[in-house]
């Protein structure tokens, strides 16, 4: 497998911007900042082209990305595309959803009320673009937590 492009989005998020409290915060309950440590894509969906990529990120956000650049093999052989400046979606102006307070702009609170978690469920979510529609869509399934 080659390495075509790369990207890290964290510090466009609020509250990552402090070393000594993000990702991991000494002085919350589970050892993690804001996003509970989860701040990472865990699901894709591309349009059928391939210049747009939806990405479900494992904290219960939702970004969007311009891979029109990939799609087209733009790409010189031997580099690797940083993306960073590829996000469609502004991570100060995303989608939220199950973050206290419910402000694409705000830090999250810590557990138990934080990010992606309530009470004894976890949530799971998928990207997905819906058809015929022009925009994607994520998916949120509670679970109960395997401990329950």
């Amino acid at each position: 497998m080659t390495e075509l492009a790369e990207a890290n989005w964290s510090d466009l998020f609020p509250g990552t911007s402090n070393p000594a409290t993000y990702p991991f915060d000494p002085n919350s309950l589970d050892g993690c900042g804001p996003y509970d440590c989860n701040l990472f894509v865990h699901s894709m969906g591309l349009k059928p082209d391939g210049r747009v990529t939806y990405m479900a990120l494992e904290a219960g956000h939702f970004l969007i990305l311009n891979t029109s650049d990939i799609a087209a093999n733009r790409i010189p052989p031997g580099t690797v595309l940083d993306l960073h400046d590829k996000l469609l979606t502004n991570p100060t102006n995303r989608p939220v959803w199950l973050q206290n307070p419910l402000d694409p702009a705000a830090v999250p609170n810590e557990q138990p009320d934080g990010c992606a978690r309530t009470g004894d469920f976890l949530i799971f979510h998928c990207c997905k673009r819906l058809p015929q529609r022009p925009l994607g869509r994520p998916s949120t399934l509670p679970a109960s937590r395997p401990d329950n």
